[in-house]
């Protein structure tokens, strides 16, 4: 792997998106067929929201490695703008007559697949997809965020703590076990040492100047500090960086947590104008109505109502 690729993954992975870009350009402009390097550029461009560019990066692997990857990159673009039925029934397509495929891109195509499942809000058919991709690799970070986001809104936070048990050396993983704690009975001890670990942990990152992990230092303030403005600034923050369907959810949630209509607009606006669709993100578009006496249609002129 040329040394500018990796590079670009490590900033990729800590969210310096910008400079992640311009190494990734810089290899493709030497390499125009170095495939690794035009799907970590649709990843990055697809996290900012830039998804024209991302589509286009997506297109550029049909010639350089299999479909099934091809068709798991443009499907994560087509997901949230639009065409998520479409996508979801191409990308099924497209794994099943994969036979043979890595168990890291089968993995990834379902764990895809799932949250397609989870955003139409088949929960029967999301938990088959998730737990077929575990079965591929359960130890990938990811993967155990995204199905244990799944198991806390399906009210089932003993399976979270069950399936995070050795799992919490990594930031957001513990908050998943946390929030899991913190809804069951008679684990207020282990949910004041995990908050307690989660707060260090955030302080010390800010300490660093580290914004990796704002999205779920969002979390953490809204949900296990109900430090409501906190919460609302650091989603806000987030969202300047990446534009993902959590990152959508998260602002809702800590604006509609503040009663601070505007500061959902942003958000409203994107959902509209992209197609974005979610069960989710739609219940808390329709929980947040007139506040502070804003009337409604001013979601309606944003078209996300």
């Amino acid at each position: 792997m040329p040394v500018r690729l990796l590079r670009a993954t490590i900033l990729q992975s800590t969210h310096q998106f910008g400079p992640a870009l311009q190494d990734l350009d810089a290899v493709i402009a030497q390499e125009p067929g170095n495939g690794q390097a035009w799907l970590t550029r649709a990843t990055v461009l697809t996290v900012q929201g830039d998804y024209a560019q991302a589509t286009a990066s997506c297109a550029r692997l049909s010639a350089l490695t299999t479909q099934l990857v091809t068709v798991t990159c443009i499907a994560n673009v087509a997901s949230v703008t639009g065409r998520a039925a479409s996508s979801e029934r191409l990308l099924d397509l497209t794994l099943q007559r994969s036979a043979g495929a890595a168990p890291e891109l089968e993995s990834w195509a379902l764990t895809l697949l799932a949250e397609m499942a989870t955003r139409r809000g088949e929960t029967a058919l999301a938990e088959a997809r998730y737990k077929k991709a575990l079965s591929q690799q359960p130890r990938d970070s990811y993967l155990l965020g995204a199905y244990t986001d799944f198991l806390l809104d399906q009210r089932r936070p003993q399976e979270v703590v069950t399936l995070l048990k050795d799992q919490q050396r990594i930031d957001a993983l513990l908050l998943r076990h946390a929030l899991a704690l913190q809804a069951l009975p008679g684990q207020q001890a282990p949910f004041q040492a995990a908050k307690a670990e989660l707060a260090a942990r955030f302080h010390a990152a800010m300490q660093r100047g580290d914004t990796v992990h704002q999205r779920e230092q969002a979390r953490f303030a809204l949900f296990l500090q109900q430090d409501l403005p906190a919460a609302l600034q650091l989603a806000q923050k987030n969202w300047a960086i990446q534009k993902e369907v959590p990152d959508m959810r998260i602002l809702l949630e800590a604006a509609l947590a503040a009663r601070n209509y505007a500061a959902a607009q942003p958000v409203l606006a994107w959902v509209a104008a992209n197609g974005v669709e979610d069960v989710a993100l739609q219940r808390l578009i329709r929980q947040l109505g007139p506040l502070d006496g804003q009337k409604v249609s001013a979601a309606r002129k944003a078209g996300a109502l």
